[in-house]
């Protein structure tokens, strides 16, 4: 069990080029962490700086690919409004508040910058409080990044799974399902064991040699077995390649169980 976790393990977390980039596209859409903390937590944790800075850039490329995406969405969703309130308009009034917001967007070379460039070079959240909420702070910064903010909905509202850790345990959910639901407790703890069983590495096990620990064990679980009232269960039995010429003929004779 512990071996599946840790191939799980190695391939979705064992190196920094594995990861999904979603992960750290969400660190960089919480405003208490951005690309610093990203660029910092991967200096601290893994030594290959090279790695850590292509990984880096790799971030941020993907972060602003996906923001290009959602400006595009934008953009064709306020064009077709726009032409609607076109033709709806009947006096030809030109918005002067609009056109003067442009204008000193212009004058203070703000034009050329998108809402993410504007985000990543902000000051980040001082609060570190365990119960911020990410999403209520988009939720009221929405007016100044509009189209950030609906990006950063969309990612921060993907639960992160937990199904290739959970798995490793869920063998008997596998064993006892809604289709196989009249097993009985032993034999859905036999079909456990012989699963782990076969699952484990194949070692040669020296009978001869270990025949007296067996029988030491056999006893101590007749004893037990006794003690919980279950006496009459019969005890699985080992042969053992020292068999007399007795038993052996007998069980020729008779055929084995």
């Amino acid at each position: 069990m512990a071996t599946k976790m840790k191939q799980k393990y190695d391939k979705y977390w064992g190196a920094v080029d594995k990861m999904n980039k979603l992960l750290y596209i969400a660190a960089v859409l919480d405003p208490r962490l951005k690309l610093q903390f990203i660029g910092f937590t991967l200096k601290w944790m893994y030594d290959d700086e090279k790695a850590v800075s292509a990984l880096l850039e790799d971030v941020e490329l993907a972060t602003y690919e996906l923001y290009a995406h959602y400006e595009n969405q934008m953009e064709v969703g306020e064009g077709s409004s726009s032409s609607q309130t076109e033709l709806d308009d009947d006096g030809g009034n030109v918005d002067l508040v609009a056109e003067y917001m442009k204008q000193l967007q212009k004058e203070r070379g703000v034009v050329n910058k998108t809402e993410l460039d504007r985000y990543l070079k902000e000051e980040v959240e001082k609060s570190m409080d365990p119960k911020f909420n990410v999403l209520g702070w988009w939720k009221v910064n929405s007016h100044r990044f509009p189209t950030l903010s609906r990006m950063a909905k969309d990612v921060l509202a993907v639960p992160i799974s937990t199904v290739s850790s959970e798995s490793a345990f869920s063998t008997g959910g596998r064993v006892l399902n809604n289709f196989r639901s009249s097993l009985t407790p032993r034999i859905v703890e036999a079909l456990i064991c012989t699963q782990d069983w076969l699952r484990a590495d194949s070692s040669l096990c020296l009978v001869e040699e270990d025949s007296e620990e067996i029988d030491n064990i056999d006893e101590e679980l007749s004893m037990v077995m006794k003690a919980i009232g279950i006496s009459d269960v019969p005890l699985p039995h080992i042969n053992t390649p020292r068999m007399s010429p007795n038993v052996e003929a007998s069980t020729n004779t008779k055929g084995s169980i």
